[in-house]
């Protein structure tokens, strides 16, 4: 899988998550986590991509953050 779609992937998905966390949709919300959370287990099997997908997770919500000036725990 290509890195940089994992990277567009994960920033949108971070963004999806903000959106259904503001909206206080808790059922959207757990089916959003659930999913993601098997893509996750999918990314396992490839440990280099894991690695680095674990690195552009934290770029990518760093990134987003400094464009909307969102502040997150």
């Amino acid at each position: 899988m290509d890195l940089k779609f994992i990277k567009t992937l994960f920033v949108q998905t971070f963004k999806a998550y903000l959106t259904l966390n503001l909206s206080k949709n808790k059922l959207e919300l757990n089916k959003f986590l659930n999913y993601n959370i098997l893509f996750l287990f999918a990314c396992i099997f490839n440990v280099i991509e894991l690695f680095e997908l674990e690195n552009f997770i934290y770029i990518s919500v760093i990134k987003f953050n400094d464009r909307t000036n969102i502040i997150t725990d």
